[in-house]
């Protein structure tokens, strides 16, 4: 259990038989703290966060992640990731790619905050499975024409926003190519 207040970092290295943490029952991220994972640990199978931040800058692959309250980012993998509502993903350590290793959901009431600069970057995330946006609010400054979530590495389903977009456009609609295997909706409004 990472939890607490003020900013920590852990090496997901040191978890699993033989190593110096062993016979974790539980992984979980609660309470306002910041804790940065580094590391690769493939053991590691389910994490739910329920409060403050977890920056994943490390690679826990196989871990399913669930997003019920505060925020998941980082430049790390994960396995199949659910935001739920009241739960934020925030890809990248300022701009950066986030990788979900499997099934990625957005319901009703998730947040997906994005970080853009003035030369056209943009945080994304890449999906090696299935998209689910079910409702979900983007927040992000100014995003035009950007891959924000690429479905297994291809950027023709992503999600992207029209290109008559500004900071004074709200609601914001994004769009989405239909992909054999993408269970998002034709269109999609952002608030």
């Amino acid at each position: 259990m990472l939890a607490g207040a003020g900013e920590a970092s852990f090496d997901v290295a040191l978890i699993g038989p033989g190593q110096q943490f062993q016979d974790f029952e539980l992984f979980a991220k609660e309470g306002s703290s910041h804790w940065t994972l580094t590391g690769v640990n493939a053991g590691i199978d389910n994490f739910t966060v329920t409060g403050g931040l977890l920056t994943v800058d490390g690679s826990l692959p196989n871990a399913v992640f669930a997003v019920t309250g505060g925020t998941l980012g980082g430049t790390g993998i994960v396995g199949p990731t659910t935001v739920m509502a009241g739960g934020i993903l925030a890809p990248g350590d300022s701009i950066g790619t986030f990788t979900v290793n499997g099934a990625f959901t957005l319901d009703a009431g998730a947040i997906f905050e994005v970080e853009a600069n003035a030369l056209g970057q943009a945080d994304k995330v890449i999906v090696t499975g299935t998209v689910n946006l079910s409702g979900a609010v983007l927040r992000e400054p100014i995003v035009e024409r950007r891959h924000l979530i690429e479905e297994d590495g291809r950027a023709d389903p992503a999600i992207h926003l029209s290109s008559d977009c500004d900071l004074a456009c709200w609601p914001r609609t994004a769009t989405t190519s239909r992909a054999p295997n993408m269970t998002a909706a034709p269109a999609t409004t952002w608030c």
